[in-house]
């Protein structure tokens, strides 16, 4: 089976002495932040979702490190991401938009149900950075 001779009699030692063989707490560094502080902070990124963790650590004068800011974020699964910034349509796209939709109007249920829509995504070689914001992450399903 792959365990040592010397686990499994730990295992059953155990199990004579406390009536289980569940893992016990283990000594480690205390966590810096209490839960009440943890709430406040989801609350925070909540309201105020573009704020940094640097930001948000100092607003609420929490004696930790921005990386555990992040993580105590994380474990609400708020995470951060970049945020979409949708381009402004001029007067010629809001024009071409309606050139198209009186075009093909007239097209019934049947026409449609045979048609794939898509986003456009374009892409840039220069590295932009873009506003972040804390988000719930959510699990996308591929069918």
């Amino acid at each position: 089976m792959g365990i040592s001779k010397n686990t499994v009699r730990l295992w059953i030692r155990r199990y004579e002495e406390e009536g289980h063989v569940t893992t016990r707490s283990r000594s480690g560094r205390p966590r810096v932040t209490t839960p009440d502080e943890d709430e406040r902070l989801a609350v925070a990124a909540r309201q105020a979702p573009k704020k940094t963790a640097v930001t948000l650590t100092h607003e609420l004068q929490l004696q930790c490190h921005p990386v555990t800011t992040r993580r105590r974020l994380h474990e609400v699964g708020l995470h951060c991401y970049t945020a979409a910034e949708k381009e402004k349509l001029s007067q010629q796209h809001k024009e071409t938009r309606l050139r198209f939709a009186q075009r093909y109007r007239q097209y019934g249920v049947d026409f449609w149900q045979n048609v794939i829509f898509t986003d456009e995504k374009s892409f840039q070689s220069v590295a932009t950075t873009g506003k972040h914001c804390w988000r719930l992450a959510t699990l996308v399903m591929m069918p």
